[in-house]
Formats: C-alpha cells, structure tokens, sequence
C-alpha cells in the first residue's frame, strides 16, 4: 500500500510556490498582457476608434504568443528526437498551438509576419523539460479569460480569429490537471527538481524580455 505524498513535496507545488513572484512580475509587468484586457467601451466614433486599437494590441499579443509557443514546440521536438516522450508518459496537446495562432492571425491579418523567440532554455532533461512546460502550459489558464475579452471588444471568437484562445475547447482545468499529474509522477530527485525550478524561472524570464523586444515593434 502506497502513501499519499504531500502537497508541498509534489513538483508541481514546488514549481508554483517558487515561481510565483516572477510569474506574477512578468504577467502584470507586460504592456501586451496589460491591453488584452483592457475593456473597450463608449459609442460612436470613440467605441469604434476603441476596437480597432484593440484589434491591433490583440493581433501583437497573437505574434507575441507564437514566438514563445514555436520556440517551446520546438525544444520539445528536439529533447524528443533524442528521447522517447512516450515511455516518459509525457502528455501531448491534442492541437498545435503555434499553427492555431499562425491561422487566426491569416483570419486576422491576411497574413502572418511571425517569427519564433530567441534566447528561450533548451531543455537536455527531463527536470527542464518539465519546468519549461510548467510555464506553457500552465498560460492556457488565462486564456479563457482573454477570449472573453476579445469576444466581447471586438466580436473575435474560435471560429473567426480566436482558435488558440479556445484551444483547450473548454477542458482548460482538467487538461492542466492530467498535466500536473504528468510532472508529479516524474521519479525527480531535489536536484533535479531544483533543476525543473530554475528552468520554469528561466523560461519565466526569457517570455518577459520577448513581450518587451515585441513591445517596440
């Protein structure tokens, strides 16, 4: 008979608790994430004026998004060339979140003009690995909230410009749920866990310094 382990020694707990002040400097410090939900609201002109500056701030976010989810996707497309994913019981997203975004920025746009972040960690262990992907998937929980908004400001929804906002369709707590339970069931020892950490940090800091380098674009 097995023991329940406790909250505080599980690492997703350990990844939350340590990165939860720069998580939070990061999310509130970015001007991209500042006027996504922002509400637009007045009449006439004013409101109309209103939407098509939200419109632009959104289609930023939309490139601002992909460069971090391409340059996630791709670090882990490559830690899988040189691993097996499958025997690790890593669980995939059922869609590709860089060629949603990469669609409704067609829809958007009539084009794209995207390009993948730089400077992001390359995980060569499993403890990266996880901590990177804490920080990515862990981003899809504000995602219905930013979908409300842009479905309210400007009329943007799954089907028209907003598939990547809605890519969890509706399955944005359990899908984190199975996700922690992935990194928690990972037989990390404090070192590796520590590793984990420092790499959710770093990929925590490389999302801000991308939102500020798409910022002056």
């Amino acid at each position: 008979m097995g023991f329940a382990v406790p909250d505080a020694e599980l690492l997703s707990t350990k990844l939350k608790n340590a990165t939860a002040a720069l998580h939070h400097e990061v999310e509130h410090g970015s001007e991209i994430n500042r006027r996504i939900v922002t509400k637009v609201s007045g009449e006439g002109a004013e409101l109309e004026a209103q939407r098509e500056e939200y419109r632009a701030a959104y289609v930023q976010f939309l490139r601002a998004a992909y460069g971090f989810e391409d340059a996630v996707q791709r670090a882990v497309l490559d830690f899988g060339r040189t691993n097996d994913l499958n025997a690790l019981g890593y669980i995939r997203e059922h869609a590709n979140a860089a060629e949603l975004i990469a669609r409704d920025l067609q829809v958007l746009t009539g084009g794209q003009n995207v390009r993948s972040a730089e400077n992001f960690p390359v995980p060569r262990t499993v403890a990266e690995l996880a901590g990177m992907e804490y920080v990515r998937r862990g981003s899809r929980n504000g995602n219905a909230y930013i979908a409300m908004a842009v479905k309210k400001n400007i009329g943007v929804g799954a089907e028209n410009g907003a598939g990547y906002l809605n890519l969890d369709e509706g399955q944005t707590h359990p899908n984190w749920a199975k996700f922690k339970g992935w990194l928690d069931s990972l037989n990390l020892g404090e070192r590796e866990q520590e590793l984990a950490v420092e790499t959710a940090m770093a990929t925590f800091r490389a999302v801000g310094e991308w939102h500020a380098e798409c910022c002056k674009s």
